[in-house]
């Protein structure tokens, strides 16, 4: 999926729309430091910074971690 593409323009627009930062739930956009498969200007970039969160590794590792991890929220 093309963070330039249609599907992505459009299903941000409705998100932005819908939610306008203002997120009726825990939420945290989530990068892998080392991650080569999405773009932090996909993942990241395209929320406010509160909500970034980076960890170790990669995509693949942060899908099939080892051990589980907890997420501080704020």
């Amino acid at each position: 999926m093309d963070y330039e593409g249609e599907f992505i323009k459009k299903l941000r627009g409705e998100w932005n729309e819908k939610f306008k930062n203002n997120y009726p739930f825990k939420f945290a956009t989530i990068a892998g430091e080392l991650d080569e498969f999405v773009p932090v200007k996909s993942s990241l970039e395209p929320f406010p910074k509160e909500y970034h969160c980076i960890t170790a590794g990669n995509h693949i590792t942060m899908v099939k971690p080892e051990k589980m991890l907890t997420l501080l929220f704020r």
